[in-house]
């Protein structure tokens, strides 16, 4: 009742004219805002079905993708999907040809795809991916460990910096560069104690009842990287003790090679073998067996 005199005495200060002048209006507004919720979904429509487009053409081989991936990025720039093909498309002609054009045009879409969704979870994956083909692997390393730090739970940035720390710390192997071994040594062992942490922290105290969506936890890649360390500091026991749980049937996967592969020469160092599994490796990709000799003859 209340409400309803509230009404009718506004309505009798503003007089029928301005009543009807407010009708008007609040109705070109809200004719307005359709328009434009109109326009920002043909504009979405148009920037997906370039992207739809473009993945036909990466799937294909047919077509100019750069071409395409354009067109939709000229409809919305910042489009994150439009803008993470671009860059992976360009990094593979890059890999493929080695004209750095593609990698200089990937570099300007990562920076694009910063400005425009600094938040977007792939992104710090783009900009490791892009240190690691300009040569800087460090750098790379520490874009993953910042973002794990920022999102605490993500498996792919631990991965990304295992890997990466992994082959920094082969590489220092291969150099005989005891100063390097230490340090990367050491950043992946204190990786590892993060991932353990938050991990036993989960386990505690999340409700059982709690069914993850996505996994969290001892990866291939932390198998591999941490059987590396280990083996590297020659504690045999340690490397396979870590690695052998990660071996499985799935040799396709190159991830899954790579802790094959350090178990392997740990059990060879230890005066064993799995002759079963060298076979299996070795049948997975040939070149795995010069990867293990070279491995123990270290």
């Amino acid at each position: 009742m209340l409400a309803g005199v509230h009404r009718e005495e506004v309505r009798s200060d503003i007089g029928e004219k301005k009543a009807k002048w407010l009708r008007q209006g609040t109705a070109s507004v809200s004719a307005v805002v359709g328009v434009v919720m109109l326009v920002a979904v043909g504009l979405s429509i148009s920037a997906n079905s370039q992207l739809t487009k473009s993945a036909q053409a990466l799937s294909s081989g047919d077509g100019d993708i750069n071409s395409i991936v354009d067109a939709g990025l000229k409809v919305v720039p910042g489009h994150p999907f439009l803008l993470n093909q671009s860059i992976a498309v360009n990094i593979q002609i890059y890999e493929q040809t080695k004209d750095t054009q593609y990698l200089d045009l990937a570099a300007a879409r990562v920076e694009k795809l910063a400005k425009a969704e600094p938040n977007y979870a792939p992104l710090p994956n783009l900009q490791a991916l892009l240190l690691q083909k300009q040569g800087d692997i460090e750098a790379a390393a520490k874009t993953y460990e910042v973002a794990a730090t920022e999102r605490p739970y993500f498996q792919w940035y631990y991965d990304g910096a295992f890997n990466v720390r992994a082959e920094l710390l082969d590489q220092a192997r291969k150099d005989g560069n005891a100063s390097e071994i230490e340090y990367q040594s050491e950043a992946i062992r204190a990786m590892y104690g993060t991932v353990e942490t938050r991990l036993a922290s989960l386990q505690r105290d999340m409700p059982k009842e709690l069914v993850f969506s996505a996994q969290f936890g001892v990866t291939s890649a932390v198998r591999y990287a941490m059987g590396l360390v280990e083996f590297t500091a020659g504690d045999y026991e340690k490397a396979i003790t870590m690695t052998q749980p990660g071996v499985t049937e799935a040799l396709e996967d190159p991830s899954i090679r790579s802790v094959a592969r350090v178990y392997l020469a740990a059990l060879r160092k230890q005066g064993q073998d799995d002759a079963a599994l060298n076979k299996k490796l070795i049948a997975a990709d040939a070149g795995e067996a010069d990867k293990l000799e070279s491995l123990i003859a270290m």
